[in-house]
């Protein structure tokens, strides 16, 4: 996909999908749908505040 400006897209896109991912399976959210654009996302996210709970302050450091 070209960008109004003549550029490509996909290795953004790539690297967008590849870090919301990768934060999500260091985190805790869960990942409803998303959309990425040329110049922007859009994100629904689930906060498993239940799991976050139950780290410990060192876990939360680590992932952090």
């Amino acid at each position: 996909m070209k960008s109004e400006s003549g550029n490509d897209c996909e290795p953004g896109r790539e690297w967008i999908e590849y870090r919301m991912h990768n934060l999500a399976s260091i985190f805790a959210p869960d990942i409803a749908i998303y959309a990425v654009m040329s110049n922007h996302y859009h994100i629904v996210l689930y906060i498993d505040s239940n799991t976050a709970k139950t780290w410990l302050d060192t876990e939360v450091i680590h992932r952090w």
